[in-house]
């Protein structure tokens, strides 16, 4: 203890934050700061390697900001080509990142989800949560106006200060994300398949998963694509609740073993494709592998005893959703941004579309009657060319009706020839008899 506090005193004095010690907790050193000075001296203890819990008290909190009015750039679908550490070095490349690479998506209000998926667990740097323009000290880097990240959920121990990045959209489908100091990272990614730029974007308000641990979430959609990510909050558990320069640093503190339970017990982080309203296919599921392929879909889920029940708003969109997975709990999430119907809520059903089509045959029957009395012209070229086509079924019909009406008379007059032949033999049987 007499170490750890010389090292933690050498540190603190070293920016001259007066500070005093405390009673040990849990076998670790405990001091006393003056909270003026807490954001200095949370970075340096930091920086120096040390882990600083709990975040609850040393972070900042998590700002509540309503969806931003500017469409920021980077809103879509996004596969990572090269991320790169401060030093230039490559950190992770893909050879093919349309198939295996990491998946951003990004709305137009700021929220995002950011699936990685590395080769170790201890170096996933997935997260979700919203990114807006700093507009509190118009920081700008390189002449570009910094955007600050709010991770609601992050793989990664909270940092001591909330991280900055520039982000540039370029006309060939590539995005630039750069870390203002002291972040220093530089990623590039490439747009996805799907250049629709629709957006649909579900905050998680509540989970009934049979434990008690809170949960924050993410998850959103392309016409092609969508993201989901969930875990405990900011501040909350063990990766959540310390900060620390890495997982990989927590890791040789807590135990590896503590560290990736929690990450397979609490976190899910998914992405896939869009297969068709309602329809989803998982591509890859960092917590369960086993999942990829596996095929999600509202219909199923009601077919083994879920559900999913829509509130909507005053404008007559979905506000809410509610979803129960069959021995998962439930999920409620917020509609924050909607662009089109990635579940099919109002897709119609089997009778339904049965009747329309008769409705539909209905309303082609009329519309073709009512034609007849319209003139022809060459701009209606495709009704005209339906109208003979119906008089030549018409005419058909005809043909065959006056077929069956002289074959009709034709079998009346031969029965009465044959009546006829009857009564005059009769007649001359009579004769002789007589």
């Amino acid at each position: 203890a007499v170490q750890v506090f010389a090292s933690l005193g050498s540190v603190l004095a070293a920016l001259g934050v007066a500070w005093r010690p405390l009673s040990p907790r849990d076998g670790g050193a405990c001091v006393l700061v003056r909270r003026a000075d807490l954001p200095t001296a949370l970075a340096a203890l930091v920086g120096a390697g040390h882990a600083v819990a709990p975040a609850a008290k040393v972070c900042a909190p998590m700002p509540v900001h309503p969806p931003s009015e500017e469409a920021l750039e980077g809103f879509g679908a996004w596969c990572l080509v090269r991320r790169e550490d401060p030093g230039g070095g490559v950190e992770e490349e893909a050879a093919h990142p349309e198939e295996e690479g990491s998946v951003r998506i990004q709305a137009r209000c700021g929220v995002f989800v950011e699936t990685r998926h590395p080769a170790s667990p201890l170096r996933n740097l997935s997260r979700a949560g919203h990114v807006r323009l700093d507009g509190a000290h118009a920081t700008r880097h390189n002449g570009r106006r910094a955007h600050v990240v709010y991770a609601s959920v992050d793989c990664q121990p909270p940092a001591s200060t909330w991280p900055r990045i520039t982000a540039s959209a370029s006309s060939d489908g590539a995005l630039e994300l750069v870390g203002v100091p002291p972040a220093r990272s530089r990623e590039v990614w490439r747009r996805l398949d799907d250049t629709s730029g629709d957006v649909v974007a579900l905050e998680l308000v509540s989970r009934e998963a049979g434990g008690e641990r809170r949960s924050a979430g993410y998850w959103l959609f392309t016409r092609r694509r969508f993201a989901r990510m969930i875990g405990p909050p900011r501040a909350d558990g063990v990766i959540a609740g310390t900060c620390c320069r890495s997982l990989e640093h927590l890791a040789a503190l807590h135990g590896e073993k503590e560290v990736i339970r929690e990450l397979r017990g609490h976190y899910e982080v998914v992405d896939g494709e869009v297969e068709g309203p309602g329809v989803f296919r998982v591509r890859r599921d960092m917590v369960r592998p086993e999942r990829r392929g596996e095929l999600f879909s509202p219909s199923r889920i009601a077919e083994g005893g879920g559900g999913l029940e829509v509130e909507k708003g005053e404008d007559g969109k979905p506000a809410s959703l509610t979803l129960r997975l069959p021995g998962q709990g439930e999920e409620t999430w917020k509609v924050l941004e909607w662009s089109f119907d990635p579940f099919g809520l109002d897709a119609p059903t089997d009778e339904e579309d049965s009747s329309s089509e008769a409705a539909g045959d209905e309303k082609a029957g009329v519309d073709v009657a009512r034609s007849k009395s319209r003139d022809s012209s060459p701009a209606k070229s495709s009704s005209s060319g339906s109208r003979s086509s119906a008089r030549a079924k018409k005419s058909k019909a005809a043909e065959k009706r006056d077929k069956e009406k002289k074959g009709g008379d034709k079998e009346r007059k031969e029965k009465g020839r044959s009546s006829k032949a009857r009564d005059k033999g009769k007649e001359k049987e009579k004769e002789k008899e007589k």
